[in-house]
Order: C-alpha cells, then structure tokens, then sequence
C-alpha cells in the first residue's frame, strides 16, 4: 500500500495506490477531501460474512430459484475443501437453464445469492474463492444492488470458469489449463456521492445435473500483492512452494506530473490476511513473513559509486544510488576475504574481477536489464549480478572431403 493525504493537483487532495484489472493505478482524494472514501483504511478487512461456511451452515447465503431449478446447500460430509469443515454446494436440476449464452448479460433460471454487502465507493475491490465442478465448472457474477436490489447493475457480467475434474479437486478463481496462479477478479465499484454502496455475489452452474462447490470466499480491497506481482511478472506463486524460497518482486507505478511533491507519502508493507480452519490439509494457524532489500527506484540513468568492503568473513562491493540517495548492499558479495577490484565497463556492462588471486573469487558481472523475458527463462527488470569466468574456446569442427 502505497498513498499521501497531502500531495495535491491544485484540486484535489490525496493520492492512494491500488490495483486494477489493468495494474497498479493511483486514485484521487475527490472534492479536496481524501477521507471521502476510506482509502487508506480497512486494508485487510474481509466484507463476505460467512465465505467459508465455518459455521455448518448455507446463512448469509441463499438460493434464487424460478421453481426447482436448484438447490443450494452447506456441504460437510465428503468434497469439502481441505478435507474438513463445511463448504457451499450448489446441484443443478434437469430443468436448470442458461439465457442465451452469446449475451453477456445473459441470467440462469437458478443461482446462488450473497446477502447485500457493503462497501466504499470509488475504488478497486478484488473477489477470491476456491471451488470444484463435477463437469463444466461453473460462472460467477457481482451485481450493484445500490438502487435495486436485482440484476440490473452488474459490476461483473457472468463468467465462466473451468471444469476442476472432480468434486474432490479445487482451483482457485483464475486458474485454468494455460496458467497455474490463481486470479482474483478484480472489479471497480463507482462513486457514490462520497457514500457506501451495496452490492451482490453470485454463482451458478453452467449446466444442468451438475454439481459445483465453493469455499473461502472473500472480497477486500485490491491493492498490489505476491498475485498481483507473480501474474505479472511469472514469479513466486505464493499460492505455492515457490513461497517457501526467497523471490524478487517487484511492480512499476507513475504518479501524474501534476502532483506536487509531498514528504508524507506512506509504504505499508502488510504481512497479508489468511484463512485458517482446523484440521483442513495443509492448514496452520500462524505464518510468517519475511522482508528484505526493499527499495524504491526511478527508471531513470542513475549516477552509481562502487566502495570496497572487506571484511574478517569474506569480501563485498557496497554500492551508492544518486536516485535513490541510498546504499544497497549484498548485491555484490564473493566468498573470499582481501578482495582487490578491478573494473572495466564495456556497452554498459561492468565487469569486476580480483586482482587477488590467492581470494579464489570469480569475476562478476553488473548490468541493467529490462526486458521481461529472456528465452525460457523468468526475469524482472532491474540490475543484475552474474559470475563471470573465462569463456571457453569455442568448439572446433573440421570436415574433409575427397
């Protein structure tokens, strides 16, 4: 989370970052005032009362059904997810039908309701859950239901999601055959004069005698998170091992040349909020996150100064950023002690090596790259370290004829 209650266009007053369907994009306090909408609170806060059905029960949720369509239930003897508790089931009857499924405003004779929620307007919320499908998968929606408490206003026309290949088989909202990171739906609830507006979350079947089941259901505000950051840059899944292990994240923001600048500009870094059910598989009731090298860095040409630092375990390069008018350490780090650097920068590429040779340090090399991918390989922007031995000769090939 990233925002100022100061910094000003001459107009209006405060500007927050979230992140939208298209990345990270900067809100504005409107009419001068920043505490119109909230934005810079409630920042973990889940607003679906009863998403992971913990209390044995289908409350706060309910069945919209022309006849016997469908029938809507708290499952908790087999399929759930994690193994255990409770979770949504939705049963397709043989006279379940779908509009005409070319329109996207197209509505199911049966679906499955949330009670109203409410939240601040103007800004960017993201919905979460976890589901599975006996064939099909299944279609979500979320509806305005600040006027009328019907279809009318969707702030999220039908969509589909994936067969999961079995009941017993979960997926999260955004994975599919072609991308293994979950998601979230991420949507923009309007204005509404500075006030709260109500809305609706919606599932249904795709089919007829199908069944669908959904857990952890959650909505909260959307700002640049681990999923955000690995769906773009393809890296640390934190929805998997790759969680385990230290990545590199990072995003890209502008804020609009017509703002001033400003002194109180906050970073909150938040360890996120979690889902915990007991003796669900996999599940813990603590987790810890750690943090480090955090930095803030303009795309512009940057003035860099290299200063060696032996010390009594092994053998450093510190180096100073004119942008940033900051330190960074432990880019530039060689087992060794008693280093002696020798640079040389060709085509921007700086190339270290020791002068002592009694160290055992190999070469490296310091560069900028900007490129997003690089043949197989995942990579973000950003300067980059690589051991640089002695190239090898290149290969001989020899052929003769006759």
């Amino acid at each position: 989370q990233l925002y100022s209650d100061s910094v000003t266009d001459g107009t209006n007053t405060g500007l927050y970052l979230f992140e939208s369907n298209a990345g990270p994009t900067f809100l504005k306090g409107i009419d001068g005032s920043p505490d119109n909408h909230d934005y810079a609170d409630s920042i973990t806060t889940n607003y679906v009362a009863n998403g992971g059905f913990g209390t044995g029960d289908a409350s706060n949720w309910s069945e919209v059904d022309a006849g016997t369509n469908v029938a809507f239930t708290a499952e908790s003897s087999s399929n759930q997810y994690g193994g255990n508790g409770t979770s949504g089931k939705l049963v397709s009857a043989g006279t379940y039908a779908l509009g005409n499924s070319n329109d996207s405003a197209f509505v199911p004779n049966g679906y499955v309701k949330s009670d109203e929620i409410t939240v601040h307007g103007n800004q960017w919320f993201e919905l979460f859950f976890a589901y599975s499908s006996s064939a099909g998968g299944m279609y979500y929606s979320i509806v305005d239901t600040t006027s009328n408490d019907d279809l009318a206003t969707p702030l999220v026309t039908w969509t589909p999601l994936e067969n999961t290949g079995g009941l017993s088989t979960y997926k999260f909202i955004g994975e599919n055959s072609n991308n293994g990171i979950p998601k979230p739906c991420k949507f923009f609830v309007p204005n509404n004069g500075g006030g709260n507006r109500t809305l609706r979350i919606l599932f249904a079947n795709k089919a007829a005698s199908q069944t669908a089941q959904f857990d952890a259901v959650t909505l909260k505000k959307s700002f640049p998170d681990l999923l955000s950051i690995a769906n773009n840059i393809r890296i640390g899944n934190p929805y998997s091992s790759e969680a385990t292990q230290w990545n590199k994240y990072q995003f890209k923001f502008k804020i609009p040349s017509e703002y001033d600048d400003a002194t109180d500009w906050v970073l909150n870094l938040n360890a996120g909020a979690y889902g915990h059910q007991a003796s669900a598989t996999g599940t813990s009731n603590t987790q810890t996150i750690y943090f480090d090298s955090i930095r803030l860095e303009t795309n512009e040409t940057d003035n860099l100064i290299f200063l060696n630092d032996n010390t009594s375990t092994n053998s450093k390069i510190n180096i100073y950023s004119s942008n940033m008018d900051n330190w960074i350490e432990n880019d530039l780090i060689w087992g060794g002690k008693n280093m002696k650097p020798v640079y040389n920068y060709v085509n921007g590429f700086l190339k270290i090596s020791d002068a002592n040779f009694n160290s055992g340090n190999k070469g490296k090399i310091f560069y900028y790259l900007n490129k997003n991918q690089l043949g197989s390989e995942k990579i973000i922007n950003g300067w980059r370290t690589r051991d640089s031995a002695l190239s090898k000769a290149p290969p001989l090939i020899a052929s003769a004829s006759g």
